[in-house]
């Protein structure tokens, strides 16, 4: 898998959260009427699914490509007229 894809499948599953999380949410819903049994459930799973975005975002920010690199230049090299670092998952 290249990194390309890992961040569209990260971007992908972060989406796919925030949409589960708002129709969670959404108060036109029969489970988000009063403060009943179903609601408050409706409410855990959205800090459940918070948690998940959280960690998609961080992983997501991990694998970045190098704009944000902090690598030494050296590292830096050129395949194919792309720019990547060598350094990368090396310090994992």
């Amino acid at each position: 898998m290249t990194i390309k894809k890992a961040i569209s499948g990260l971007d992908f599953l972060i989406k796919n959260k925030q949409e589960m999380k708002e129709g969670l949410l959404d108060p036109s819903k029969s489970w988000n009427q009063g403060m009943d049994l179903p609601n408050q459930v409706a409410k855990g799973f959205t800090e459940v699914i918070d948690n998940d975005i959280e960690w998609f975002k961080v992983i997501r920010k991990q694998i970045h490509p190098l704009s944000k690199c902090k690598h030494p230049k050296k590292l830096h090299d050129r395949c194919e007229g792309k720019l990547y670092c060598m350094g990368y998952n090396q310090d994992l």
